[in-house]
């Protein structure tokens, strides 16, 4: 809805659903109480992702960059998925 509501002003909107990044938050999870561990994802194995490796940075940036660049100009209401292939994998894990 906001996609098609917006274009007419030159506002695309498109969203990254990223899959499996370390960062400073997921770093913490081992240190959590079982009262609040509860609501977290179990952890995934690099191993259940067909590329084998987690996400990076790298990974992140390039799927903005390409959104933000004329390649991706024709693209509005999207999602980008950047999971190393998980989701199509694993499609029961969306």
């Amino acid at each position: 809805m906001f996609a098609s509501n917006f274009v007419h002003w030159g506002i695309r909107a498109n969203v990254i659903a990223p899959g499996v990044y370390p960062s400073e938050i997921s770093a913490g999870v081992d240190n959590l109480d079982d009262k609040n561990s509860s609501r977290l994802p179990p952890k995934i194995p690099a191993s259940e992702i067909p590329l084998e490796r987690f996400g990076g940075e790298q990974d992140m940036a390039s799927a903005i960059l390409y959104l933000a660049s004329s390649g991706g100009g024709y693209l509005n209401g999207c999602t980008i998925v950047t999971d190393g292939g998980r989701l199509g994998a694993f499609p029961s894990v969306a």
